[in-house]
């Protein structure tokens, strides 16, 4: 299993970042190796999946490493820069691309969230919750209602 940490942790940091702060990447993925490694003995397989916990720890390094260079950072931020960054596909034209984009930005915050962790990262209602600390259900719900806020939004 620790020889997935380096596969999971590149794809996390760069799916985070796109294209974004490519001088930090590598030293990124460097150091969340490294918690990884250090935290191993934390991860507990009854919890979670290790891709989950993997994401975790990513996540809440890459927050610590930015908060210690002194910029600010939301996890919305994040989640934007990921969750955008693949729309650059010849099927969606510019006024598509931004109509998904305020789409997506309009959703609740948990209903974003879900959304994210669903479609970019294929984690499952047990994960999500694990993650985000909304109960299993909920997280289905907030799923479906943002799949039919969006299906409207888009059809209009």
């Amino acid at each position: 299993m620790k020889n997935q940490i380096l596969p999971f942790v590149t794809t996390i940091v760069n799916n985070l970042l796109g294209g974004n702060m490519k001088h930090m990447k590598k030293d990124l993925i460097q150091s969340a190796c490294l918690k990884c490694l250090e935290k191993f003995h934390l991860y507990n397989p009854n919890k979670g999946t290790f891709f989950s916990w993997v994401y975790s720890v990513t996540k809440f390094h890459f927050i610590d490493e930015l908060r210690k260079k002194g910029k600010e950072v939301s996890i919305d931020y994040m989640e934007d820069l990921y969750l955008f960054r693949d729309l650059k596909d010849e099927s969606f034209d510019e006024s598509m691309r931004k109509q998904v984009y305020e789409s997506v930005h309009e959703l609740p915050e948990k209903q974003k969230k879900v959304v994210l962790l669903k479609t970019k990262f294929n984690c499952s209602a047990r994960e999500i919750s694990e993650l985000t600390g909304i109960p299993e259900n909920q997280v289905a719900a907030y799923f479906y209602r943002a799949k039919d806020t969006l299906r409207n939004d888009l059809a209009a």
